[in-house]
């Protein structure tokens, strides 16, 4: 969008946000973003991408322990958590992105200072019904009785996404005990922020994630996010060998890469730019608008519009790869294919082409990421599973309580 920012007057932001607080309020400033509605999808896409230029992809394989060999070659000790095995890879380089993790030693001796003078913050966002009707997001801050904080709400999809909690963590893997009270203590500040909001709606979802914190920072948690990425050495006198890559975010992510490739093979000739055609698999060059219309006349016969705009949302460029499996099976006895069906259909094509394993994989991490999903369209798509996997009545049953833990318990 080629809006210009502007300045907005209180009874304009009202128009916005008609349940705003509004005690001291003059007014606020109009301006334009991007906003990334399947951020899942850009993973499964990069991945794609990388296989298509030679590069071996693994789906949970675990590297456990690094070390060298008598050539000196780096030796990965890798656990198959599938076939429940180890085996072991080597390599020159080794580039550890490993996110909250990055304070694993991982065979590789003492953490070097720079990494372990870091700490970790905890990140939550609500899932919410749709909080306002403009599809604006909102940037405010709020004054309650006991703190000031700033707060955001973002539309997503039919839904809200509010935040941001944040807190200091000490493991990323441990128990959060006190979740849900931070859960409804947030809740309660996002109410007194929308006080013409009543009742304000229960979280649908809440979003989790770590990362890393500066303690020299101010003592407020916000206050000490990491505010720079940062390429560390981990193994001593063989700078370059492996390089622990921290404090990544997604505006930055491929001048960080671009940088640890130099770091990683200094010799090697790299392109500053990246064109379309170099983009990964699943991004739409050019218009994506128009191709989208040209893909909904295309497959009219097979798709209603929305079905098709749904699929284009997920897969991009990829739509006509799962729509030549869609035409392969035959076409649906009466008119187009049903919800219910394309999501299966979609399933299996996430089954062959994306490693999905579990029923988590699929629903959490390639196709409805916190999205609430009827009891009948998820029964279907264990069953759709349970069929192409071979998964006994027993394993279906785990695989759908499995799917009900919090993300850090499965």
């Amino acid at each position: 969008l080629h809006h210009r920012p502007r300045l907005l007057g209180k009874n304009e932001l009202v128009g916005f946000f008609p349940h705003l607080a509004r005690e001291k309020l003059r007014g606020g400033a109009l301006w334009y973003d991007g906003l990334c509605l399947e951020p899942e999808r850009v993973v499964i896409s990069l991945l794609k991408a990388a296989t298509l230029r030679g590069a071996g992809v693994a789906n949970y394989a675990e590297v456990v322990e690094i070390g060298r060999n008598g050539q000196q070659q780096l030796v990965l000790t890798v656990n198959d958590h599938l076939k429940k095995q180890h085996y072991q890879l080597t390599t020159q380089k080794v580039a550890l992105c490993t996110g909250a993790f990055f304070k694993e030693e991982l065979g590789c001796g003492p953490l070097p200072g720079e990494l372990a003078e870091l700490s970790l913050i905890r990140g939550m966002n609500l899932l919410l019904p749709q909080l306002f009707a403009a599809q604006t997001s909102l940037a405010c801050r709020v004054r309650s009785n006991t703190e000031s904080r700033f707060l955001f709400t973002v539309p997503w999809k039919e839904y809200s996404i509010a935040g941001t909690h944040w807190e200091h963590c000490t493991d990323p893997k441990a128990p959060w005990p006190e979740k849900p009270q931070t859960i409804e203590a947030f809740r309660a500040l996002l109410a007194e922020a929308t006080p013409d909001r009543r009742p304000f709606p229960a979280p649908l979802a809440e979003h989790l994630g770590c990362v890393p914190g500066n303690p020299s920072g101010r003592g407020n948690a916000a206050d000490q996010i990491l505010g720079h990425f940062r390429l560390v050495d981990r193994e001593p006198g063989k700078p370059g060998d492996i390089l622990q890559v921290v404090g990544v975010k997604f505006t930055t992510a491929f001048d960080v890469a671009s940088k640890a490739l130099r770091r990683l093979f200094p010799d090697t000739y790299l392109r500053d730019t990246l064109d379309f055609p170099a983009l990964p698999a699943g991004s739409p060059a050019g218009d994506p608008a128009a191709l989208l219309v040209e893909y909904q006349r295309r497959y009219q016969g097979w798709l209603n519009p929305e079905q098709l705009e749904k699929i284009f949302q997920l897969l991009g460029d990829e739509l006509p790869a799962f729509m030549d499996k869609i035409l392969t099976v035959g076409p649906p006895d009466k008119g187009k294919l049903s919800d219910t069906e394309i999501y299966r259909r979609l399933a299996a094509f996430c089954v062959d082409q994306e490693m999905v394993f579990h029923l988590d994989d699929l629903i959490a991490r390639r196709l409805f990421a916190d999205t609430p999903l009827p009891d009948e369209l998820l029964s279907s798509l264990a069953d759709c599973l349970a069929e192409l996997l071979a998964w006994s009545p027993e394993q279906r049953a785990a695989e759908l309580a499995r799917l009900r833990q919090p993300e850090g318990d499965r």
